[in-house]
């Protein structure tokens, strides 16, 4: 058998080394499409490593799909009174609050068009300017946005476009088009193009309305304090919400619990930050601060 195949490849030589050159040809393809996508994910993982080197800990809503991006899918979103509760996990030395959203804005030209490849392309990112150490842009020209008339966009946006400190640009968001005041031009990172994205910065209030998230936020993100592991800080911010979700979603009737009693410890902030003794329970009760949920109870399918 290996000797009829033998002779037919000697008899058709031509095509037997046509099909040898479209092998080689396919698997050169995969390989560099393969090596292509590690170099680009290693490059943006680089670049958001950097970006984020002041981000131990980041609280977001969880994603069904993995896109790529650190980036919250569309329509998911934190209620705003989350940040609160996070700063008070024992661990925590600072929170913000974040919009990152990149589906809800349109940086628009002068003529109205939506800027950058014609027809859609690369995301147009709305964000919000949050605090140190959390920031990831340098403001190489002017300032971060400090009203709501204002609006601050990327460096590599900006020398495409041409923009400039102080001209207007209009944007498109929930609300409709609003017309804004160039704040600064920053660079975000190290400043190594992302693939086309845009990046447009606001204050957090104008983030949330241009957005369409009043009282929303896309995520939180947490400084460690001294002495505490990112990954240790996750572990209690997890175990925390989880229980205090558990709590509030159980249900009994008939008869008495201590479900309200340990849902209003979860909610005590020297509880929850881990200043606490044995009188700690006495002496809420004695000031009055012990607040246990009167709502009629029921089991929770």
């Amino acid at each position: 058998m290996f000797a009829l195949a033998l002779r037919g490849l000697a008899s058709r030589k031509l095509r037997a080394a046509l099909t040898a050159l479209a092998i080689m040809l396919g698997v050169a393809m995969v390989a560099g499409t393969f090596m292509l996508k590690g170099s680009v994910d290693k490059a943006f993982d680089d670049i958001f490593a950097e970006a984020n080197a002041g981000i131990d800990v980041t609280v977001q809503p969880k994603s069904a799909f993995d896109t790529g991006f650190d980036l919250p899918e569309s329509g998911a979103a934190l209620h705003e009174s989350l940040v609160r509760k996070v700063e008070s996990v024992d661990g925590v030395e600072k929170a913000a609050p974040a919009i990152n959203d990149s589906t809800s804005i349109a940086i628009l030209d002068e003529n109205g068009d939506r800027i950058g490849p014609p027809g859609g392309g690369p995301p147009q990112i709305a964000g919000s300017v949050e605090p140190e150490p959390f920031n990831p842009f340098t403001w190489v020209e002017g300032s971060a946005p400090a009203t709501d008339s204002e609006v601050g966009i990327d460096s590599i946006t900006a020398d495409e476009e041409d923009y400039q400190v102080g001209q207007k640009i209009t944007i498109s968001g929930a609300r409709g088009a609003k017309e804004y005041t160039l704040s600064g031009i920053g660079r975000f990172g190290s400043g190594i193009p992302l693939g086309g994205a845009s990046f447009a910065l606001f204050t957090l209030p104008e983030a949330q309305a241009i957005t369409g998230k009043v009282g929303e936020v896309d995520n939180i993100d947490v400084e460690a304090s001294s002495g505490v592991s990112p990954d240790e800080l996750s572990t209690r911010i997890n175990a925390i919400d989880r229980m205090r979700r558990a709590l509030d979603e159980y249900y009994i009737t008939g008869i008495k619990t201590t479900v309200p009693f340990h849902a209003a410890m979860m909610r005590n902030g020297d509880f929850r930050d881990g200043n606490y003794d044995t009188g700690l329970i006495d002496r809420l009760v004695s000031a009055g601060k012990l607040n246990l949920s009167t709502r009629p109870l029921r089991l929770h399918e």
